[in-house]
């Protein structure tokens, strides 16, 4: 499935996605124009039209606005969306709930993830030791800071 893991500064996932069987790489952390990042574990093409609902504003957020699934299989969503304002929310099948921890993790990984953040690590260390002990996740590890360094900043 995946692992993607927010420890309150950054985002990070596993890249390994499989389409009928065979591994193929995926991009599951996503940043949006505003600065929201986006990281989805479930269904590509869901977790896509749904990080394109979020950057259109989520119409009214209900599960009916949401964009379609065909199935079951495509609606099995998490996603997790942390706002630059430092908001974070959990977006399901049935709706979306604000995250109060400071660290969280969606996927089969996540439990690995989520012990890993508990004792200090980042979210992108996380997801390395979630690649390492869960079979469903794998691949490179991608990370986004939620408020990256200015290019132009003095070093």
């Amino acid at each position: 499935m995946t692992t993607v893991a927010w420890d309150g500064r950054s985002m990070a996932a596993d890249t390994q996605g499989d389409f009928g069987g065979l591994r193929m790489r995926a991009a599951k952390v996503r940043r949006l124009s505003d600065g929201t990042l986006v990281g989805g574990a479930g269904c590509d093409g869901t977790f896509q039209a749904m990080a394109d609902w979020i950057a259109q504003g989520g119409p009214d957020l209900s599960p009916k606005s949401r964009p379609a699934a065909q199935s079951d299989e495509e609606m099995s969503v998490h996603l997790i969306e942390a706002r630059p304002d430092g908001a974070v929310f959990l977006h399901t099948r049935s709706g979306r709930t604000a995250v109060v921890e400071r660290a969280f993790a969606v996927g089969s990984g996540g439990h690995f993830a989520l012990a890993a953040m508990a004792l200090g690590q980042t979210a992108a260390q996380a997801v390395e030791l979630a690649i390492r002990l869960d079979t469903r996740s794998g691949g490179d590890v991608e990370a986004l800071d939620l408020h990256p360094p200015a290019a132009d900043a003095p070093r």
